[in-house]
């Protein structure tokens, strides 16, 4: 199912969907104010950036803001969620192309196209984290 799905994304179609995701991450990283405001505050960059940083790390980082403030991280990171989606559906597309135009879509080399699920599925919890 999956494979017909990207066979079906090329040309346009995929030029499109990968404009549409990296625009959406610029757009949530550089236009709207939450990323920035949390950056501002020495809470963006630290908590999105340590790996490994555990639930006790970000309830500190969480507790030294104001309630604006935390407003501002929960309405970033539910924006978040349709990025890594697009993102990872974007990358996909652009493995499913790159596997078609070197003649190994049917092979076993396909079995990578589950890496960008594993990444999104890593976003995600560390985004519920």
């Amino acid at each position: 199912m999956i494979g017909n799905l990207l066979e079906r994304v090329r040309g346009l179609r995929l030029l499109a969907l990968v404009a549409v995701a990296y625009l959406y991450g610029f757009v949530l990283l550089n236009v709207l104010p939450q990323w920035n405001r949390l950056v501002a505050a020495r809470g963006g960059v630290e908590i999105q950036s340590q790996f490994g940083a555990t639930g006790r790390d970000v309830q500190l980082a969480l507790e030294a803001y104001d309630a604006g403030l935390r407003r501002a991280a929960l309405v970033f990171y539910v924006l978040d969620i349709p990025n890594f989606l697009l993102l990872a559906l974007a990358t996909l597309a652009l493995m499913a192309f790159g596997l078609r135009s070197l003649g190994l879509f049917r092979t076993p080399w396909t079995g990578v196209l589950v890496l960008p699920a594993l990444g999104a599925a890593a976003d995600l919890l560390e985004n519920a984290g």
